[in-house]
């Protein structure tokens, strides 16, 4: 984020900001990018794992001007159940068996500030 709107990098140029990576979004090696409106191949939107493997997730090049819900919606970012390297893929998504900062009903979150900071929360059942 710029220190002030007329920063180096922010409004110096014709050509739009240059958006710049890190944290969770250049977790696992991911390759992050800033295109016409859209973040591709981040980590933190599920295109990819820690492990490097597909999320299944249904938007994982999400719009940055598109603000109607469903950028964020559940499946969005990785899919429910995730896929196979995920544990227990293969069963009905009980999310919040396993994930505390997901509320029983596997549709909201206790704690969304844990959901999306790049470290995965889990207890074993």
């Amino acid at each position: 984020m710029p220190s002030e709107v007329l920063a180096t990098g922010h409004l110096d140029s014709s050509a739009p900001a240059e958006v710049v990576f890190s944290g969770p979004a250049a977790a696992a090696s991911a390759t992050a990018s800033y295109r016409q409106g859209s973040c591709q191949n981040t980590a933190c939107h599920g295109a990819l794992w820690t492990s490097g493997n597909a999320s299944g997730g249904t938007h994982t090049e999400p719009t940055w001007t598109k603000v109607d819900g469903t950028q964020a919606a559940c499946g969005s970012c990785h899919g429910l159940p995730p896929p196979p390297p995920h544990p227990y893929a293969t069963l009905n998504p009980i999310c919040s068996a396993c994930h505390e900062d997901i509320a029983p009903d596997n549709l909201t979150f206790v704690r969304p500030d844990l959901h999306v900071d790049g470290a995965v929360t889990f207890s074993l059942p």
